[in-house]
Parts: structure tokens; sequence; C-alpha cells
């Protein structure tokens, strides 16, 4: 073995990792550290931390953990911290799993994969996947265009539903910068009917007003009568509308 360590392997935490997870990076510590075959027992017994020990003492007893094997105590433990699932089951969990309202394309299918692990699929995986993400997908219009596609292989599908996804939020963005951007005009509002008052206009008294001469042809913008807008009476008033 080396003189000095490369990377560190702390005890077994079950909070942190499982322990399928814990041997696979324990093996790699060996190899990347030279440990040799009859260093390797007493490697697991020192990093594998008090509690695990105690649980390998209990499994072995009454024989010393040091007299076995470490394929033999790594099978011990592993059936004891990890016994294999039932494939029946984990496939039920696998093909009920649907997209979640706040799950990404790509997080749906990470976590499909993870599933699929436990599930032996074996030369069927791809096939599996790509139907539970067809079958799971939550935006129905994407459903529709991967299951109007020729031979649709897993990758096919990943590629098309991520497309769509990206395609849908640049739309939604779109639209709500257009909401967001949108200069409201005020619209003009007439009252034709000589005599009749704007329901929209505060009425205050009107100043005194000169003899005027005929505008007839001018439209007033103001009430929509024919004079100018300027000899108005109600261009002293206030629209409840426009607050001008």
């Amino acid at each position: 073995m080396a003189g000095y360590m490369i990377g560190q392997m702390g005890q077994f935490d079950s909070s942190m990792e499982d322990w399928k997870s814990y041997m696979e990076r324990f093996q790699q510590f060996l190899i990347v550290n030279g440990v040799e075959n009859n260093k390797k027992v007493a490697a697991l017994i020192s990093l594998v931390g008090p509690t695990v020990y105690k649980l390998l003492r209990s499994l072995t007893a009454p024989t010393d953990p040091a007299t076995k094997t470490f394929d033999e105590l790594v099978k011990l433990l592993t059936d004891h911290l990890a016994p294999a699932p039932l494939r029946i089951a984990e496939r039920f969990k696998f093909y009920k799993r649907d997209q979640q309202p706040t799950e990404s394309i790509r997080e749906y299918v990470a976590e499909l994969r993870r599933l699929s692990t436990t599930c032996e699929f074996g030369d069927f995986l791809n096939q599996a996947l790509r139907d539970r993400v067809v079958c799971g997908l939550r935006a129905e219009n994407i459903q529709r265009k991967c299951l109007t596609e020729d031979d649709l292989d897993l990758q096919k599908a990943i590629n098309i539903a991520v497309a769509s996804e990206a395609a849908s939020k640049d739309t939604d963005m779109l639209h709500k910068g257009g909401n967001v951007n949108k200069v409201h005009s005020t619209p003009k509002r007439f009252n034709r009917n000589r005599g009749q008052q704007h329901p929209w206009i505060q009425h205050k008294p009107p100043t005194s007003m000169n003899s005027k001469p005929n505008y007839q042809g001018t439209t007033c913008y103001r009430c929509g009568e024919h004079h100018n807008a300027n000899v108005c009476k109600y261009k002293t008033y206030k629209c409840n509308y426009c607050k001008r």
C-alpha cells in the first residue's frame, strides 16, 4: 500500500447514502490506494465505523469478523443492510411513476433511470424507459408529438420532449413580456346626443362664455359636438375615466 492515502473514506452513515453506494466507493478506494487482498479485511473493519462493526460482530458470532474473508464480510453486510428487493414491487413503482408538476423532463427521466436499477429489465431497459417516459408525461401536447413519431426510441422521445418543453417555456415568457410592455391607450368616448350629459364626467359649474362663432363641421374631441374644443363648456370638467 502507498505511504499516503488518496482520497478519504469515512465510516458508513445510512442517513447520507445507502450501503451499495458506500461499498462501490469503498472498492474504488481500495483500488486507488493499492490495498492488497490480505489487508482488505483490516481496511473494512477499520473504516466502516463502530455501528457497522458492532453489527458485523453479531452477524459472525461467535466467530471473530477478522477470521472471515473480505467477500464473506461484504456479503453478510449487504444481505442485512441492502437485501434484494422484490422485482415485481420495484417494477410497480417504476410503472406508476408520472412526471410531477414541478419536475422538468430531464429530472423526470433521471428519476425513472434511478427506479429502473432495481427492476432487472435487462435488454428491455431502453424500451421500458421510453414507454414510461411517454406515458408519464404531464403535457398532453408533448405526448401526442411522441405518439405520432415512427420508430420512436428512448433518445428520440427525450429529445422531442425536452425541445417541446423549452419551446413552451419560451412562448410563455414572450406572452408574459408582451403583457407587461403593452401600451394601453385610453379609448375616446363621444356622446353625440345633444343635451345628454356624459356619465363619466364630474360636472363643475361651467365658466361663462361669450358668444362664439359657428364651427359647423368641426367635431369637439371633448364632447363630440360641432364646435371648437377650446370653447367647449366641458373643458373645465374632469373625466372619471382618464382623470384628466
